[in-house]
This record gives C-alpha cells, structure tokens and sequence, in this order.
C-alpha cells in the first residue's frame, strides 16, 4: 500500500470555483455493472450510518443477558463471556483482507457479503441449541460485520467529496452508538419479558432493515479522479499512516476500557447507586450521537485533523484524571460526574471523524480500501485489547489509579498526534 505522510494533513481545496475544469469537461466515467450512477453523498453518509447500526446492534446485544447464556449451557462467566470476542477476533481478522477485495472488486459487493454473513450467523445464534454452535454463529456475525464496516468507509471515501468527508464520516460514526442504544435500551428490557434468544431475533431484525437501506443508497464511486483527488502519487512515505494506526489502536483502547470498567468502579468508589453509574458512564458515547456530525463539520471548515485529535485526548485525559477526585465518597456529585463525563464524550467526538477523514489523505485513490481495512483492524484491537489491560491496572491500582492510568495513555496519544515524524518510503 503506498501511503503519504501525515505531518501535514489539510484535505485539498479541489476543483476551482469558477469555470469548467478538464475533469468537470470530460465524459463522465461509466458507473457500476448494474448501470446506476454514484449515489449523492448524503445518502452514502446515511447507508454507511445504517451499516454501523447493524454493527453496533450485533455486536452489543448479547452483554445484558450473559449471565443467562451461561445458565443455559451451565457455563463458568469467562466461558459465556467468550460471546464477545468471538464476534471481535473475526472481524479484526477480517478487516485487512475485505480492504484489499474492496480495492479489487468494488465495495458493493462485499456490503452484501458482510450483511448475509451478519443475518446467517445472528440467525445461528438465535437457534443454536449447543454452545459451540452459538459461538459459531458469533464468529460468522464478526466477520461479516467486519467486511461490512470496511466496504461502507471505502464508498463513503471515494463517494464524497473531500471538503465534505469530516462530516460524512460524522453521520457515520454516529452509527455504533445508536445500535449499542438499541440492544441495550431497547432489545435489552424487551427480551427481559421473553428470553435472550428474542433480543438475538430482534437485532436481526434490525440488521435487516439496515441492510434494506443499504442497499438502497450505496453505489461505489466511478472509476477516475475526482473533486478533491491530489494528482501526485509520488514515493510512499508511512510514518504518518502508521502514526494513524497507533492514534487508533490506543484511543480505542482508552475509550471501551473506560466504558467497559466505569459503571462498576464509579459506583464502588462513589458509593453510588449502579443504574445511576451506568447513566454516568453511557453517556460518554451517547453524547457522540448529535455531536460527531457537528465536529465532523468543523474539521471540514478548518481543513486540518491532527489539532482535532490531540485536543480529543487532552480533553479526555483530564477528565479521566478528574474524576477520582469528583467522585470521592462524601463530595460526589451526580451533576457534577454528568458534566465530566459529557466533556469526556466531547473529546471522542472530536476523535472519531477526524482520523476517519484524515485516512485518504495518507493513501492514495486505488488504496482507500486497504487502508480503511488497516485502520478498522486497529479499531478491533483496541476494543479488544482495552478492557482486559486496564481491567488489569484497576486490580493492581484501585479505581483512582485505574482511571489516572487512563488519562495518562490519553495525554499519551495527544502527544503522539502532534509529534514530528519523519516521513520515509514504507510499503503497508
């Protein structure tokens, strides 16, 4: 994969405003087999939210009823736990190949492929009447979530037009929090009435109306140059890609071992009532609902990403830092946990669209596939490797060194993403 440098990252001004350009003159490039033309980029935005829904959605589902997956099948709590990373390993293994298929044969296709993968396997695990079978039915869901995620970001990155990717990457980001809202606000209470089994039957019914309108909106882009494409495709330099990764890997990181960890550890420390922990901690990624589309259109405004996301992380940094302090027992304050945490949330939706958007910038146009393969393998890891690690920094540390920790590994990537590099020849 060749890829630029991210040491100055500013999405390129395009096309000129007045007068016809030689690529705006020129036929315009045949679009896909099925002879529909590339869909607006408002509607890839929607079709790229509508996929990350059904991600979220399946993923998340099962959490609120592990206790009666393990009483089903007599299971210890670390085997019924299993049900999760069953779903992440897939997908993270999935991520590199689907980016490299997508560049080769178009993202449609594997859209499709990723959906079927998702319905076969939520349907498996729905009916599986063992628990290897269950599992089995989470690995498929994994990976074709996983193909799923990579082929919405590489249409939505050669769908749309530079100066309006932040926001587009915005709209979908705001996707993953929406299904976690449905399986747990939703699909959660209403299985309590029924079994687990109906939340599992519910999340496919999701994922199918996301897929219905996926598929109604998603074309890939033509082939050829378009407005906002750079012309030079000179020697690879990877350092800033590799940069993006790690900002990925760690973010993620930082960000689901707070999510997974702090409705326990604000209530133990806080002495607080634990749906009142959990209000406190859900709202960290609630918040990115309204708010990553709004940032999204910022970054577009201002034209640069790295600001963006050391100053996510600072932000989340302190407040992690913060908050041993605001919860102590005696001088907690719900209100004041609230506010802290929503600052926290204001850090992420910085976060989230800027390295998204900040991707076609580092590869070039045959690439984007790939490189949105590497960076949601980067994501996965994250989420995978960020709970049991500062799981284990809780053990050792106590709640208050737990989230010290945090912020630390936060000012940690502020720090990495404003840190010179220098830029070399790399082949990802």
């Amino acid at each position: 994969m060749r890829v630029r440098s991210l040491g100055a990252l500013r999405p390129p001004r395009g096309a000129r405003r007045c007068g016809p350009s030689p690529a705006s003159s020129a036929p315009a490039p045949a679009g896909p087999k099925d002879g529909a033309g590339p869909a607006p980029a408002g509607n890839v935005a929607v079709g790229a939210f509508a996929v990350y829904v059904a991600f979220g959605t399946s993923f998340q589902v099962l959490p609120p009823f592990l206790d009666e997956v393990a009483r089903r099948w007599a299971l210890s709590h670390y085997l019924a736990g299993l049900a999760m990373p069953a779903f992440l390993v897939p997908a993270l293994v999935a991520a590199v190949p689907a980016g490299i298929l997508v560049d080769r044969h178009g993202a449609i296709p594997l859209v499709r492929l990723g959906f079927g993968a998702l319905l076969a396997g939520g349907a498996m695990v729905a009916g599986a009447p063992t628990f290897p079978l269950f599992l089995l039915g989470r690995v498929l869901e994994g990976l074709g979530g996983g193909v799923a995620v990579v082929a919405a970001l590489r249409v939505v990155a050669t769908a749309t037009p530079r100066s309006r990717l932040g926001t587009a990457m915005g709209v979908f980001v705001a996707g993953l929090p929406v299904g976690t809202g449905i399986a747990f606000d939703i699909l959660g209470p209403l299985a309590h009435y029924t079994r687990w089994r109906s939340a599992v039957t519910g999340s496919e019914l999701i994922v199918l109306a996301s897929f219905a309108a996926v598929t109604s909106v998603l074309r890939d882009a033509p082939p050829g140059k378009r407005e906002g494409d750079r012309e030079e495709r000179g020697r690879p330099e990877g350092a800033g890609f590799l940069r993006l990764l790690l900002l990925v890997l760690l973010g993620y990181a930082v960000i689901v071992g707070f999510t997974t960890w702090a409705p326990t550890k604000i209530a133990e420390y806080g002495r607080l009532r634990p749906g009142d922990a959990v209000l406190i901690a859900s709202l960290l990624l609630v918040i990115d609902i309204p708010l990553s589309p709004l940032w999204g259109v910022v970054v577009d405004r201002v034209g640069r990403y790295r600001p963006f996301i050391a100053a996510a992380f600072l932000v989340y940094g302190t407040g992690a830092v913060a908050l041993p302090a605001v919860a102590s027992p005696g001088i907690v304050s719900l209100v004041g946990l609230l506010l802290l945490v929503a600052a926290m949330g204001v850090g992420c939706s910085m976060f989230f669209p800027a390295t998204l958007a900040s991707l076609p910038s580092l590869v070039t146009r045959d690439k984007v596939g790939s490189g949105y393969g590497a960076l949601v393998a980067a994501q996965v890891a994250g989420m995978a490797l960020g709970p049991p690690v500062f799981g284990a920094v809780f053990d050792r540390g106590g709640a208050a060194g737990g989230f010290w920790t945090m912020g630390a590994v936060a000012v940690v990537v502020a720090v990495v993403a404003v840190w010179p590099v220098r830029t070399g020849p790399t082949v990802v």
